[in-house]
């Protein structure tokens, strides 16, 4: 009689059941991959736009405003700095031509354009800018919530010739929060870091496109442009409606706002595609919604809060 059984053999069995397990894993795991049609991150973002990256943004800071107090609680200084390094990006993108007008987008919505728009805005007014925030998403405006401002009167009752230049015109406080020279230890105080002047979408209208591509918004916009030395501009998703594409021609520079994570290869090509169509502006991308893990994307602007000699 055989001292071992013939069978079941669990060595072997464990062995081969760990080889299929494995073959299937990586099987379902390619597959899954080749599906997935998300952007991961910075490099694949740029690769497929082929634009430069000009900015990075936590998804930490989205919904929120730079130096603005408006009940969400501060936004943090490292998210800030990140608004200030794409203010100067910004201004090395194109050397031979100085960059007034700036238009927000991005392909579809929720993608953290206006969480930039209003953050740049802000970032350039600390600098001691000049510095107009207008608000041309008339379809779906954020930014009264955001700012604290008032809805009204805004652009398009300017342009439906509603109200004159000086009513739609609302200035916001910016402030920030440093270490007391004369307070204890770790004692903070609220300074004011500018002040920024906003143009809120106004009422609600049932032809935005036609408001925008009126000869009275480009004149506006030229007229904006020659007092103001930057000009911060949110307009609606560049695939959702043709809003957008009205103002482009109009203005200095476009960042495209990618969402890493969220906005997939097809609507990034659809973006190229549609700039292509479009007088060439200068034009960068911004990525947002980083997560906590991605040290790799958005490391280059945290040495400043974190990096130890």
């Amino acid at each position: 009689m055989p001292e071992t059984p013939a069978s079941p053999k669990p060595l072997r069995s464990t062995i081969f059941g760990g080889l299929i397990g494995l073959m299937l894993g990586i099987g379902l795991a390619f597959v899954r991959d080749s599906l997935d049609r998300r952007l991961r991150d910075s490099n694949e973002i740029q690769e497929a736009l082929d634009l430069p990256v000009v900015g990075m943004v936590r998804i930490e800071a989205l919904g929120n405003a730079a130096y603005v107090p408006n009940g969400r609680g501060p936004m943090t200084d490292q998210d800030i700095e990140s608004f200030r390094i794409l203010r100067t990006n910004l201004e090395f993108l194109d050397v031979d031509e100085p960059i007034t007008s700036v238009l927000v987008t991005s392909p579809l919505p929720e993608e953290g354009k206006s969480t930039v728009a209003a953050s740049l805005a802000a970032a350039n007014a600390a600098a001691g800018k000049r510095t107009l925030l207008v608000e041309c998403d008339l379809r779906r405006p954020s930014l009264p919530e955001r700012l604290s401002i008032n809805r009204g009167p805004g652009l398009s009752d300017y342009l439906a010739g509603q109200a004159s230049a000086g009513e739609i015109l609302q200035v916001v406080t910016l402030s920030q929060t440093e270490l007391s020279a004369n307070g204890g230890a770790g004692a903070q105080v609220e300074v004011t870091a500018g002040k920024l002047v906003v143009i809120a979408a106004g009422s609600q209208s049932i032809r935005p496109a036609e408001l925008l591509g009126s000869q009275r918004f480009r004149d506006f916009l030229e007229a904006v442009c020659a007092a103001y030395d930057a000009v911060v501009i949110d307009t609606p998703p560049l695939l959702s409606v043709s809003d957008t594409l009205e103002i482009v021609p109009h203005v200095d520079s476009i960042l495209v706002c990618i969402r890493a994570d969220q906005t997939t290869r097809d609507q990034a090509r659809a973006v190229k595609a549609a700039l292509a169509h479009l007088p060439e502006r200068t034009t960068g991308i911004v990525v947002t919604g980083l997560k906590p893990g991605r040290e790799h994307d958005y490391g280059y602007y945290s040495y400043a809060y974190y990096g130890e000699d």
